[in-house]
């Protein structure tokens, strides 16, 4: 398959839309020129993957190899302009510390996904609805292994910047996540916080 520049104009088009709002949002002065290759066939997206990774992960849409590149797989889809948005917010991070990547994850898919606005209705969550709220560990594991980070990191990121501020946001991504030193409070008091906070923000409506 190919593709022509009319194909992925949509793309180029969001990323020109929110690229200083991105740099902003982390505090980044300025960026190195980024490379975004896209690929057509997705398994030839996955070979690249392989191949600059060791690793396939299938259902991918993007990933970065760095502070100067992201890589997305074009299907299509009307979600494509933010998941690009999405890989370019890991790029943004990796030039505010360039050690961020998957460390941790859970920060790591929050912040790409407050940046890019993939907000998801806490009320459409089962999980959330059920009181069943997925903890930092298990939000931890690879793509391969789950994906419940998808639903909830834009609101870990929003209970972050509500609760303390965007600084702090900022912050805890150039210590990798560390909570105690960042934030002042444990894994477990940061897990009952922003249960609360959906709680309270989200899902006390639910039954009316």
């Amino acid at each position: 398959d190919t593709l022509e520049h009319n194909d992925v104009g949509h793309l180029l088009r969001a990323l020109d839309a929110n690229y200083q709002r991105v740099i902003d949002l982390f505090g980044v002065a300025e960026m190195p020129t980024v490379t975004v290759q896209i690929w057509a066939d997705e398994d030839a997206y996955l070979d690249a993957m392989e191949a600059q990774s060791g690793m396939r992960f299938p259902g991918s849409r993007g990933y970065v190899t760095g502070g100067r590149e992201m890589r997305l797989w074009y299907h299509g889809q009307l979600s494509a302009p933010k998941e690009a948005v999405h890989e370019f917010a890991h790029v943004v991070s990796l030039n505010l510390n360039p050690t961020f990547g998957n460390n941790p994850r859970w920060l790591w898919e929050a912040v790409a996904m407050y940046a890019a606005e993939e907000f998801r209705e806490p009320r459409e969550i089962p999980s959330l609805r059920a009181g069943a709220y997925p903890t930092l560990d298990e939000l931890n594991t690879d793509f391969n292994s789950g994906r419940s980070i998808y639903d909830v990191g834009y609101l870990l990121s929003e209970y972050i910047v509500h609760t303390w501020d965007r600084d702090h946001l900022i912050a805890l991504i150039t210590s990798n996540g560390a909570l105690e030193e960042t934030l002042g409070v444990t894994g477990n008091d940061f897990e009952t916080g922003w249960q609360n906070y959906i709680e309270q923000m989200y899902l006390s409506l639910k039954d009316k």
